[in-house]
């Protein structure tokens, strides 16, 4: 298959247009809609593919991140946060400098001293959420819990 790239810079950055042939209709859709993430076994280097649903969060290092699921695995993912914020489109959303979480698996928020934002997960874990994501994610889990 021969693919092909024009970059506007005059284009929204929000928007992707796709031209492809009918006949490939299914495997441009399947791509396009990918719910999962490439990520890196921190035990054998073994490369998995992780569904969205089964991450908790994603904490930064240096050029990498480290990625912990359900099932209290770690993983490694190629890239610094910044590089996986088109994960906020599935939930996944930057909490801090630091972390992404899955609001998803947020059983209950609330402030703290200081009139500090903290969520804790379904699996125990308390985080602070920044003020500067404060906001949003507040919205975010009062638009999803209604």
């Amino acid at each position: 298959m021969k693919i092909e790239y024009d970059w506007r810079a005059g284009m929204d950055r929000e928007t992707l247009y796709v031209t492809a042939h009918p006949s490939n209709r299914q495997w441009v859709t399947k791509l396009l809609h990918q719910e999962q993430l490439t990520v890196q076994s921190a035990l054998n280097g073994h490369t998995y593919r992780l569904d969205y649903h089964e991450i908790v969060t994603i904490t930064a290092l240096t050029q990498q991140s480290c990625v912990r699921t359900l099932s209290g695995q770690t993983y490694y993912v190629a890239g610094r946060l910044k590089a996986l914020q088109y994960l906020a489109a599935a939930g996944l959303m930057r909490i801090n400098n630091t972390t992404i979480l899955n609001l998803a698996l947020i059983t209950n928020f609330g402030t703290e001293k200081y009139a500090r934002l903290v969520v804790e997960t379904t699996t125990g874990q308390q985080l602070i959420v920044s003020r500067h994501y404060a906001k949003q994610i507040r919205e975010a889990l009062l638009c999803t819990k209604r």
